[in-house]
């Protein structure tokens, strides 16, 4: 058996459409989350959503009151 090209044509073989498809999708959505971002930036107040952090008042341990301790001990011997 020879193989004629004119004799039987095979047709084409489809290639992913449903592929094209999430490519399509996916890039239009990525597309559409940046220009979200940007316009959510330029629109916003510059100082929208800034809280300045104001900590709680830290400890502060006193230096002297080790030395005046010892110092008393030693002088009540």
């Amino acid at each position: 058996m020879s193989k004629r090209k004119d004799a039987v044509e095979e047709a084409p073989k489809k290639k992913g459409g449903f592929r094209k498809f999430l490519k399509l999708v996916s890039l239009l959505s990525l597309i559409g989350g940046g220009l979200y971002a940007l316009s959510k930036r330029f629109k916003s107040d510059p100082d929208a959503g800034w809280v300045q952090l104001t900590p709680p008042d830290a400890y502060i341990a006193d230096p002297v009151a080790d030395v005046t301790e010892d110092i008393v001990k030693a002088a009540e011997k």
